[in-house]
């Protein structure tokens, strides 16, 4: 939905007609942009959106605030919509009581306890008192950051917190005017966990495992849980797990699991049975599954990429893409002791690790595959050749209302 110039009906309009049309559906994500002239009432430090039609401060500023947008208004739509991912970007200065901005400071959290909160978000040009200059900074610089560049992680996605904080830094340091980019969440505690998510086109990058077998000790072990943020229930019981991103895929009949963030593909399945570790050697040795012949026992930080930190409905600590029949599985490293020979052991069902021997276990094999650039799921941010306003813009009047499915549906 596009408006040029709008007048103030026009203006109301736009906004009531699109949040009628998708404000309503939980699992919308809305994107509104308004580009054009903002202005802050000193008392009670209120914004306003100003349409084409209505008159400088100086001159009729009662009639100012008949035809203005009030932020006030937007923040009883906030509330009215259940979409529960909702960003406001505009491209102007005003200040406002509306949202509690943010610093450069903010910390940046796990992307799937992000999209799985609701969230209202705000972005503005500047604050109160600054002027935006007669061509636009702040426009092009979003459009580089949804373009990759405020991926800040390096994770593959983009968050309404790293677009703030990458729009912070540039249009302050471009600016003529040294506007700064305020941003930040509305304030009302049920929406402010949250945040708005983008695919970055360029993909993220591979975190690849270690996936040569070593001898570890339990010290070892735990390092290496740690240091990956590895869920165990024993070990790590605050991990917030790996950030998988799993595709399941059917190749030659055979199903198999692609994580794109580690570039591994695992069985589906696996063993049907438990088998002594010397006898999973043979069996993955044996193994032409899905058409590769180069199948392997897991490390003990792969098989712990696949623990989630949640159990799903069969109890297991693992999701749920996976046959739920393979509640341990054997991995390739052997524990570091003066005595004996123990192999690590991968527990879904009990959430943690530890190792065994002479003892029964199951074998999901896995593989490295090659996953550059990163493959990402079926949503692409909208492509800029579809929103002709983000090119070049000057201070014109525009307001931009996006809309796309969830993204974690």
């Amino acid at each position: 939905v596009k408006k040029l110039n709008p007048n103030d009906t026009e203006l109301e309009q736009v906004f009531e007609e699109f949040i009628d049309r998708y404000g309503y559906e939980e699992k919308n994500r809305l994107l509104f942009f308004f580009s054009g002239h903002g202005f802050t009432r000193p008392v009670g430090v209120r914004g306003y959106l100003i349409p084409k039609n209505a008159p400088l401060p100086q001159e009729n500023e009662s009639e100012l605030f008949r035809k203005a947008l009030s932020m006030s208004q937007i923040k009883t739509w906030c509330r009215e919509m259940m979409a529960k991912h909702i960003l406001f970007l505009f491209d102007s200065c005003f200040s406002g009581t509306i949202f509690t901005t943010k610093g450069e400071g903010d910390s940046l959290h796990h992307i799937t306890d992000l999209t799985a909160k609701p969230v209202r978000q705000f972005i503005t040009a500047g604050s109160a008192g600054e002027k935006v200059p007669a061509r636009s900074v702040f426009t092009p610089f979003f459009v580089k950051a949804i373009q990759g560049e405020a991926d800040l992680l390096k994770d593959g996605y983009i968050t309404g917190t790293e677009i703030g904080l990458y729009l912070q830094k540039n249009v302050k340091q471009y600016s003529s005017t040294k506007q700064s980019p305020q941003c930040g969440k509305i304030s009302d505690p049920e929406y402010i966990e949250g945040d708005f998510v983008f695919v970055s086109p360029l993909g993220g990058r591979i975190q690849f495992l270690r996936s040569t077998p070593d001898m570890l000790s339990e010290s070892e072990a735990i390092r290496a849980i740690i240091n990956h943020n590895f869920f165990d229930t024993e070990m790590n019981a605050i991990g917030k797990g790996y950030d998988n991103l799993y595709e399941v895929q059917i190749i030659r009949g055979d199903r198999v699991v692609i994580d794109h963030n580690s570039g591994l593909m695992w069985q589906q399945r696996g063993s049907s049975k438990e088998m002594f570790y010397e006898d999973a050697k043979r069996w993955v040795d044996q193994l032409n599954f899905a058409g590769f012949s180069d199948w392997r026992l897991p490390t003990l930080e792969e098989a712990m990429s696949l623990m989630e930190s949640e159990k799903n409905s069969n109890g297991l600590y693992i999701d749920s893409k996976f046959d739920w029949r393979q509640r341990d599985i054997w991995t390739s490293d052997l524990r570091r002791a003066s005595w004996g020979g123990f192999q690590w052991v991968v527990y879904f069902e009990a959430g943690d690790c530890s190792y065994e021997f002479s003892e029964y276990n199951y074998v999901r094999a896995v593989r490295s595959v090659q996953s550059s650039p990163v493959r990402k799921p079926a949503y692409t941010p909208p492509p800029l050749r579809n929103i002709p306003l983000l090119r070049g813009l000057s201070n014109n009047n525009v307001t931009a209302i996006l809309k796309e499915k969830n993204l974690f549906d």
